[in-house]
């Protein structure tokens, strides 16, 4: 159509440093669609990289106010309110809640462990993340830790749901007890073949990313944890 065209023709635009030039685009395209979410979020982020925070605020909200907004749009939203000056942890937690809420919602009941709670057995530690490659600086922490974990006390797991993995992904796979290769899986499939494999502690990596927040929102295991990575926006 006419809209996604000009819509189209908005982000190129932007993506080739002409950002007036598609923010003209973007209204033209909501002159045709105004209800269209990816144009508000658009308008969003090109106010955002101009540090136009209120009219970049004021387009996120426009943009989750829709019908159905995309997590990704939710996503993009939460993490930018990190740059809002002067709101408090008790406001990002607040609107954090609203996005969980409704991915909880979509969920459903909240599944019942049955993990062995013995003394003598280790604790099955297991850390998620979509981006184990090389060059990347995840690892640079995260190596460490792997290396450094007392083996007799826990055994550690990772599930990786890397796109195209290479020779990061091969060093981590080598640190861990077991390495899980998740990627393909939906995210209900992803947390099932947790709790199938008896996780006690699930380790989110990257909890600004919408597809790592509708993950945990399944439940992958009875302890869920935020480490690093923005952990203001997990909700």
């Amino acid at each position: 159509t006419d809209a996604m065209a000009l819509r189209n023709l908005a982000g190129s635009l932007v993506a080739r440093g002409l950002g007036p030039a598609g923010l003209r685009r973007y209204h033209q395209t909501l002159a045709l669609l105004p209800d269209d979410c990816a144009t508000h979020a658009g308008i969003a982020s090109l106010f955002s990289a101009w540090g136009e925070i209120d009219d970049a605020r004021l387009a996120f909200d426009r943009a989750v106010a829709l019908e159905h907004p995309p997590a990704e749009t939710w996503s993009q939203r939460l993490f930018f309110l990190n740059f809002v000056p002067g709101l408090g942890f008790a406001e990002h937690y607040r609107e954090n809640r609203v996005w969980a809420e409704r991915i909880e919602a979509q969920v459903g009941a909240p599944p019942v462990f049955a993990n062995p709670r013995s003394a003598e057995r280790r604790i099955r530690l297991a850390y998620v993340s979509p981006e184990l490659v090389a060059g990347h600086n995840q690892l640079a922490w995260l190596m460490p830790l792997l290396d450094h974990h007392d083996r007799q006390a826990f055994e550690v797991a990772v599930y990786s749901d890397v796109p195209r993995p290479d020779r990061g992904t091969e060093k981590v796979a080598k640190a861990a007890d077991r390495f899980v290769d998740v990627h393909g899986l939906s995210r209900g499939e992803q947390a099932a073949r947790m709790r199938a494999d008896g996780i006690d502690i699930a380790i989110n990596l990257c909890g600004w990313r919408a597809s790592e927040r509708t993950l945990f929102a399944h439940r992958t295991a009875p302890i869920q944890v935020a480490y690093d990575n923005h952990v203001t926006k997990i909700g």
